[in-house]
């Protein structure tokens, strides 16, 4: 509230200046018009009669309006304060707000090749006052640690939801634009993206919104000359806080276990290549 007050004062003191400007550009009132004469009084004084002058009239001053290039008109104001504000679009976004575990796959290899599949947890939250949705995501992706932020909102002016991705395993940021179905169910989001080998990725992302406590997101990627494939999916099922944290610890220590067996083998490994190395020496006679 504080917000839109603030901007509603600017708003006002834009409207004001543009009026000062104007004034100081030379902007030359209309002339009055003369007032009808008046009969001239005449006022008893011991010294004899005295002349009274008949008073003017005050006249208002014409409108100023502000001059081209003065500042923005009371039109412009009014639709940058309504672009600005949250609307029916961005409400049809608060069905994926809150904590959801996450069951993703994701065809590295081809869509004939086997799935990498892994659990996550998504945390998606309201910010700047209900006009962007937060996405942070948690989980793993090729045995590895794998963390994801993102946003995604309703834009006013281009008439489009947008999303933007950013995680782990990449430093660009991915976009997309798109729409939703007459129902506010499916929404399909498209863009494109530049690959390590420098070719570019058309993308296309599918959200749909099962019921309530479920959503889903099918991912495809079209390379260039070929055809499109899917390379992903994730399902999304709605939880409580609490066991969103519960199954980020788990996680964590699953990832501390495997970590620590990782080095175990790494150990062995390394052992039986000095064994084996020591006998080759033993069997050479050195």
């Amino acid at each position: 509230m504080k917000t839109k007050t603030l901007m509603l004062v600017l708003a006002a003191g834009c409207v004001s200046a543009s009026a000062g400007l104007a004034l100081a550009q030379n902007t030359t009132p209309a002339t009055p018009p003369a007032p009808a004469p008046q009969k001239k009084e005449l006022q008893k004084s011991p010294g004899g009669p005295v002349k009274v002058e008949p008073k003017t009239p005050p006249v208002a001053a014409p409108p100023v309006k502000a001059e081209k290039g003065g500042g923005p008109s009371e039109a412009e104001m009014q639709a940058w304060m309504a672009a600005s504000m949250p609307g029916e679009h961005h409400k049809h976004l608060d069905a994926i707000v809150g904590s959801w575990t996450a069951d993703t796959k994701f065809w590295m290899n081809g869509p004939d090749a086997p799935a990498d599949r892994s659990m996550g947890v998504m945390i998606n939250s309201w910010t700047l006052d209900g006009r962007f949705v937060r996405h942070e995501y948690t989980g793993s992706s090729m045995n590895m640690p794998f963390r994801g932020v993102g946003y995604m909102g309703y834009d006013n002016i281009a008439k489009a939801y947008t999303g933007m991705w950013m995680d782990t395993m990449s430093t660009n940021m991915m976009t997309h634009q798109g729409q939703c179905d007459a129902d506010h169910k499916v929404f399909t989001m498209t863009g494109e993206f530049k690959d390590p080998m420098g070719k570019m990725i058309k993308s296309r992302e599918v959200i749909t919104l099962v019921d309530k406590d479920t959503h889903t997101m099918f991912m495809y990627h079209t390379e260039p000359g070929g055809k499109e494939m899917k390379v992903g999916e994730i399902i999304y099922k709605r939880t409580t806080p609490e066991n969103a944290a519960k199954v980020l610890k788990e996680m964590e220590a699953a990832g501390a276990a495997k970590g620590a067996l990782d080095k175990g083998k790494d150990a062995k490994t390394e052992i039986e290549k000095k064994a084996k190395e020591a006998a080759e020496k033993i069997k050479n006679g050195k």
